[in-house]
C-alpha cells in the first residue's frame, strides 16, 4: 500500500487515481509560504507564491491510497509535478489519521523543499506575500485561488490556521486596491 500525504494542491487536485482518502497529521512540519512560482501560479515577470513544507508544529492535510498497481505511474506523475530533485525531494513521513486519534502511525510519501532551490525563499514579509498571491497567475492558475482552495480543504475538515487565513484578508484588500505594490522579487 503506497499513500501519499497532500498539504496543498494536492488535496483538492491530486492528479492520480485512489482508492482512499483521509485527513491526517504530519508532525514536525507545517505549512509555510516560502515557494516563489513563476511557472504554475505566476511568471517569472509577476511570481506567485506557494506554500511548502517548513520544520516544526504540525500540518493537516489529506492522505490518500494510490489505487492498488497504479503506484509506479503515480508517483512519476508526482515526482514531476512537484519538481523532484529540483524544487522537493520526496520522503516517507510518519502520519497520523485525524479520525484513529492516536492509533498508530501510517508512512506515506511526501514531498519537502530543497532549500538551495532558488525559487525556495525564507522569510519573505506578510504584505509582500500578499502581493504576490493576489497577482501571481501562471499555466494552470491564479496562486490566489490557490489559497483560497486550499482555505476551503482545512475548513472542510474544521481546521483553522490564522496566518492562512490572515493572508486571505490582505490579498483580498490587495486585490481591492488597498494596498501598494512593491517591488518584484528577484529570482535567481
Amino acid at each position: 500500500m503506497t499513500w501519499i500525504f497532500g498539504y496543498g494542491s494536492l488535496m483538492w487536485n491530486p492528479g492520480f487515481a485512489y482508492s482512499r482518502r483521509r485527513p491526517a497529521i504530519l508532525n514536525g512540519y507545517h505549512r509555510v509560504y516560502m515557494m516563489y512560482s513563476t511557472r504554475n501560479r505566476g511568471t517569472p515577470a509577476s511570481p506567485g507564491m506557494l506554500v511548502s513544507l517548513a520544520p516544526g508544529r504540525s500540518c493537516t492535510g489529506q492522505a490518500m491510497l494510490i489505487e492498488p498497481g497504479r503506484e509506479k505511474e503515480a508517483l512519476a506523475y508526482l515526482d514531476e509535478r512537484e519538481g523532484l530533485g529540483r524544487a522537493h525531494r520526496r520522503v516517507m513521513v510518519p502520519l497520523h489519521l485525524v479520525d484513529d486519534g492516536a492509533g498508530p502511525a501510517l508512512n506515506a510519501w511526501t514531498y519537502l523543499p530543497i532549500l538551495t532551490y532558488s525559487n525556495c525563499i525564507w522569510g519573505v514579509p506578510t504584505p509582500r506575500q500578499a502581493e504576490l498571491v493576489a497577482r501571481g497567475r501562471g499555466k494552470i492558475g491564479s496562486s490566489y485561488d490557490y489559497l483560497r482552495r486550499m482555505l476551503d480543504e482545512l475548513a472542510g475538515m474544521n481546521v483553522s490556521e490564522p496566518m492562512l487565513e490572515q493572508l486571505f484578508q490582505r490579498v483580498q484588500q490587495v486585490r481591492d486596491g488597498n494596498s501598494a505594490s512593491p517591488a518584484a522579487p528577484r529570482l535567481a
